[in-house]
């Protein structure tokens, strides 16, 4: 299966729904550029600049990063990127006035979404998933925790060290969540309003999920 040129995709989806995943996942079948703003901005956020310890602050705290910032870090990367690349943009979508504001920067780089995808899981598997979560305070890779991979333990993919994130609690989850259903819910009805949004269950086996993601990418004729 080949790619059509210029494709961009929006991936987006609750805490713990396993969308950065599924976009590592296609990125590496068919090629994709994975851009993730927590990625993006967790390197940033590295520098000795004071965006970055802007950022270091906001992501150590775990608040939202407003969206001015988060645009200016975004437009930054998209002067540096080959106009050619087909794109996965992971983490674009909070809310509905960020997602506006980002098709419109997008459209200065000569891009439109092509397909949003909602990678949908409920509440309370959210908060199962996110209870076993590690985070590596040097590469920012999520990790699931159990058997060696523990909290204070080594990352499997750099050696730092595993943390568990302040806001990853319970109590923490549920209110981060209710913030996320609250805000989406207008995202999700915009890309439905423009007929490019799809919703895919998150809570089957992560092979399952990336069939069903693949073969509605292909429904589309976006390969």
């Amino acid at each position: 299966m080949k790619l059509k040129n210029s494709i961009n995709l929006l991936f987006f989806g609750p805490q713990g729904s396993g969308k950065g995943t599924q976009t590592e996942l296609l990125a590496k079948k068919f090629g994709f550029l994975h851009v993730s703003s927590g990625n993006t901005l967790r390197s940033i956020a590295k520098t000795k600049t004071p965006l970055g310890r802007y950022l270091k602050h906001q992501l150590s705290n775990g608040s939202l990063t407003p969206i001015d910032k988060l645009m200016e870090v975004f437009e930054a990367y998209m002067k540096r990127t080959p106009k050619t690349k087909n794109i996965l943009f992971d983490g674009y979508a909070r809310q509905i006035t960020e997602t506006r504001i980002f098709l419109r920067k997008l459209k200065k780089f000569g891009r439109q979404i092509d397909l949003a995808v909602l990678i949908d899981i409920s509440p309370i598997e959210s908060v199962k998933r996110l209870g076993k979560r590690g985070v590596c305070d040097k590469c920012g890779k999520n990790i699931i925790l159990g058997g060696k991979l523990k909290v204070g333990g080594k990352c499997p993919a750099c050696s730092g060290k595993i943390i568990q994130r302040k806001d990853d609690t319970p109590a923490g989850i549920r209110k981060r969540l209710s913030l996320y259903r609250k805000r989406t819910l207008p995202v999700v009805n915009f890309f439905k309003s423009h007929g490019k949004i799809v919703r895919i269950n998150g809570e089957q086996s992560v092979e399952a999920v990336h069939r069903d993601v693949v073969k509605v990418i292909k429904k589309r004729g976006l390969i």
